[in-house]
């Protein structure tokens, strides 16, 4: 056993000895070089181009953000396209009253027509039950008329 410890040690040191010849360190370098590059390439795959479409892909989605926000103007074969803004102050002037074309104005006008149906419907059936009284009248009436043509024709 010690003769082959002993045996490792001297092929260990002899190879760190070993001088290289300008031949071999030449190649030893340009393995490095490649390596480098290769090393430099999978990280450029795999790391900086996906964080670089990210970013590009933010970027589009602030532009089109922006793009809504402030409107566009009128182009060849395309209408412009308001701005949020202009889009709330029209949604604004809506719901304010400017003499009847408003949605607020259309909607009093629907509160008021409503509120003189139910007035209406209301004094209805104030109506509809005097009638039902009066009917009610009738039917004694009629009872009676019957009750007293019994008494006169009994047959």
């Amino acid at each position: 056993m010690h003769k082959l410890l002993t045996s490792i040690k001297i092929m260990v040191y002899n190879s760190i000895n070993m001088s290289i010849s300008p031949e071999d360190l030449f190649i030893v370098q340009i393995a490095a070089a490649l390596g480098t590059i290769l090393g430099a390439w999978l990280l450029l795959a795999r790391v900086v181009l996906p964080f670089i479409k990210l970013i590009r892909k933010l970027f589009v989605q602030v532009d089109d953000f922006m793009e809504d926000w402030q409107g566009t103007e009128t182009r060849d074969g395309r209408a412009g396209t308001p701005g949020v803004m202009q889009r709330l102050n029209k949604i604004d002037g809506e719901l304010s009253h400017n003499g009847g074309s408003s949605i607020k104005d259309s909607v009093h006008r629907i509160e008021v027509k409503i509120e003189e149906i139910d007035t209406r419907l209301e004094s209805g059936e104030v109506n509809f039950k005097e009638i039902e009284k009066h009917l009610q009248e009738f039917d004694k009436i009629e009872e009676h008329l019957d009750q007293i043509e019994k008494d006169i024709n009994p047959n």
